[in-house]
């Protein structure tokens, strides 16, 4: 499956200074546990740069690695999970924060924002925050865990989302670092989407 060596270029609290270099950027982002290590960790097998574990909030800062594709890289920024904050103010203080440093940091048409979703949740406040600056972005939506959902129930929670978030909610994917499905297509996007950009610039 690997997409091509990866290797770890930052690490990063929300608050400390980052910058995103110029190449085709891949930003990941969720709700804590739902999934985003795995599914990134997945598509660089049999590499593991991306830290996991059962506890809610592993990735507490921005982890930014460099994958290279032959003579081409794509950059991966893994964004902090929301959800496992005790003091809710806090958390969207924190994000609302973070948001304003993407909008001026992120160059675009060279960056795509992967929205992780967790098909057997529902959304709430804090969804509703993200989804403001998030939506401003080039983005995709990509429901993780997709071996914990029959397929009969998966246009319900689709449902629910587009009900959500209204006519920003398009081309979504479904996928499971666990059995696999739709790595593959997400594999053939990155491949199609550093082609694309390094084309451009020429």
């Amino acid at each position: 499956m690997g997409l091509g060596k990866a290797a770890l270029t930052f690490t990063k609290f929300a608050h400390e200074e980052w910058e995103l270099p110029e190449l085709p950027t891949f930003i990941v982002m969720g709700r804590s546990n739902v999934g985003k290590s795995s599914l990134l960790n997945a598509l660089i097998h049999p590499q593991r740069i991306f830290r996991t574990g059962s506890t809610p909030g592993v990735t507490r800062g921005l982890v930014g690695a460099e994958v290279a594709m032959g003579k081409k890289a794509l950059f991966i920024l893994d964004l902090p999970g929301w959800g496992y904050a005790i003091r809710p103010s806090a958390e969207i203080r924190e994000w609302e924060d973070l948001g304003k440093k993407l909008v001026k940091k992120v160059q675009q048409p060279t960056t795509k924002v992967f929205w992780l979703l967790d098909p057997r949740r529902k959304p709430d406040e804090m969804d509703s925050l993200v989804s403001k600056w998030m939506m401003t972005f080039n983005h995709h939506f990509i429901f993780t865990k997709a071996d914990q959902i029959i397929r009969s129930k998966r246009k319900e929670v689709e449902k629910t989302w587009a009900n959500f978030l209204g006519e920003g909610f398009t081309d979504w994917k479904w996928m499971s670092s666990k059995t696999g499905e739709g790595l593959e297509d997400f594999a053939k996007l990155a491949r199609s989407f550093v082609r694309d950009v390094l084309t451009a610039n020429e």
